[in-house]
């Protein structure tokens, strides 16, 4: 899992480095890619779809993203962005496309609602853990007050 990791990390880098992020927010979105890619993958050899991987990758990262925002003062998507690209469906959607192309629409369809099944788990994962953590710190503010 440590070649995960670093898989992950090294792309979560490559990625950061294109859409110019924040060098101070880069290291540590990789990290959370690292560890959400390498959940990912555990999940996947644990004999999970990929939608549940990367349901559970995205759900890593995440909380990863969300902590880091907190401690560093900083928006949760300049953290968000470089670490969840690894999990973007972008190969799905090309075969979806190619099997398309080549008349193939079984294949078509099949890739096509995996690719649609892993984008809304990305949001999905997204939007659960961010919930969660506007309803507790609104709770704990409300507690303080």
């Amino acid at each position: 899992m440590i070649t995960e990791f670093l898989l992950g990390f090294i792309s979560c880098l490559g990625f950061g480095y294109i859409f110019n992020c924040p060098l101070k927010a880069i290291l540590k979105g990789c990290i959370a890619g690292g560890f959400g890619w390498a959940a990912y993958k555990i999940m996947l050899q644990f004999g999970q779809g990929t939608i549940i991987a990367t349901f559970v990758g995205a759900l890593v990262l995440s909380i990863i993203c969300e902590i880091c925002a907190r401690v560093y003062k900083d928006a949760v998507t300049v953290f968000a962005l470089p670490a969840i690209l690894p999990l973007v469906p972008g190969a799905g959607l090309y075969y979806t496309m190619l099997y398309f192309i080549q008349n193939n629409y079984d294949l078509a369809l099949s890739k096509g609602i995996e690719t649609l099944g892993n984008a809304v788990a990305i949001a999905i994962a997204l939007l659960i853990v961010s919930s969660i953590t506007r309803f507790v710190f609104k709770v704990v503010r409300g507690i303080h007050h």
